[in-house]
């Protein structure tokens, strides 16, 4: 029985056992398990010895969870993950008692940690990475002290103000993280007007996070139109000189423009991953794409909506120095395009070993991008034929 992964929330526990009897040796491949507390008693883990990953989902009312946990370091000597998912605040210290004499742990998700429990998991010496969201939000002025983090690579912070993420950074200290996400949920009701701005915000990152390590920043689901995000506020980003990896979405980035992403790729020429979505119509052009192909020669993945009506003339385009090698797709959504036989050559000539076009399947120009791919082979094809170099200006490839 090869099984790898395996979600148990709909079983009882003696579906578990009987399952387990069916071969001499139970679960022996099952890498990772799903599984509701009702259905996860304590004498089951034995049929599970090799388990690495653990999500258990229970009703906030059940407290079964607390009688398991003080014997899954020895029933499950290899879990390294375990995520929690539905439970009262009011358990999470008592969980987090168990998981903190845990060594071998190194990545813990889980919802409405209060400061006890951070404290507990700020001491684990393995703890890799953590993804949470506060039990309330604390006042940034009056931090506590939460414990060192030492091992952290990867914080996850899932808030519906920003105030309560600059506040834990404060708490801590400084980060030596390689990946940052802020997750902001939506309120339910209206935006926050009281809360840190985004340049506070960036400030905070800026300065507890160390500039040499971090390699990694995803802002993810800004809904607030009252307060939209400024080349200023990005700024003290811009130390942050290592970057492979920057992801932002949400409605705070709808200022964004050709000026604001030269500046962004210019502050960090080793991005590999690029993600700008503010789910508006684009104020980004063509150059844009010209910024990012001339500073980041290790890019090799765009995500940006932009506007491809109006296209720079062809004697105005970047030498061929200026190209970057490492793209072979582009993500367009909601861009708007006139003529696919002139964007497609100017886009082959900042990324000559371009292949394809993505836009959203709902967008009104989907079709035309999707030309813009074909014409992008042809051009390849008779660029070949031709014995033209890649970011040579094929324009005509019927005539080649």
């Amino acid at each position: 029985m090869f099984v790898y992964q395996w979600a148990a929330s709909r079983l009882s526990g003696d579906v578990v056992a009987a399952l387990a009897g069916i071969t001499d040796s139970p679960f022996c491949n099952l890498h990772t398990l799903i599984t509701d507390a009702t259905v996860l008693p304590l004498k089951h883990l034995v049929f599970v010895p090799n388990i690495a990953t653990l999500t258990i989902e229970f009703n906030r009312e059940d407290k079964q969870i607390l009688s398991i946990l003080p014997s899954l370091p020895s029933r499950c000597p290899f879990l390294k993950e375990i995520s929690f998912d539905f439970y009262s605040a009011a358990d999470v210290p008592a969980v987090s008692e168990h998981l903190c004499s845990w060594v071998s742990l190194d990545r813990v998700e889980a919802q409405e940690l209060d400061d006890r429990t951070l404290i507990h998991l700020g001491s684990m010496p393995n703890l890799h990475k953590i993804c949470f969201s506060p039990v309330q939000e604390r006042e940034a002025a009056h931090p506590s002290f939460l414990g060192t983090f030492s091992s952290l690579q990867s914080l996850s912070f899932s808030t519906i103000r920003r105030r309560g993420c600059c506040s834990f950074m404060k708490s801590v200290g400084i980060f030596r993280i390689h990946r940052f996400t802020l997750d902001l949920r939506r309120p339910d009701s209206s935006p926050l007007r009281d809360d840190t701005t985004w340049g506070e915000f960036f400030r905070a990152v800026s300065t507890h996070c160390a500039h040499c390590s971090l390699m990694s920043i995803a802002i993810r689901n800004g809904f607030s139109e009252f307060s939209p995000i400024t080349l200023d506020d990005v700024k003290p980003l811009f130390l942050f000189s290592n970057l492979t990896v920057f992801e932002a979405s949400g409605r705070d980035w709808c200022h964004i423009d050709d000026a604001f992403i030269k500046a962004m790729v210019m502050a960090w020429p080793h991005l590999q991953q690029f993600t700008v979505n503010c789910y508006s119509d684009p104020k980004t052009m063509l150059g844009s794409l010209a910024h990012l192909a001339h500073y980041c020669k290790e890019l090799e993945m765009v995500h940006l909506s932009i506007d491809g009506t109006v296209i720079p003339p062809a004697l105005s385009w970047p030498d061929g120095h200026l190209m970057n090698k490492s793209v072979k797709s582009l993500y367009l959504p909601r861009s708007p395009i006139l003529d696919p036989t002139i964007v497609a050559p100017f886009l082959l000539h900042l990324f000559p070993n371009l292949n394809r076009i993505y836009p959203e399947p709902s967008d009104p120009y989907a079709l035309k991008w999707a030309d813009v791919s074909k014409h992008l082979l042809m051009l390849k094809e008779a660029r070949e034929r031709s014995g033209m170099g890649p970011g040579s200006v094929v324009t005509d490839y019927q005539a080649c």
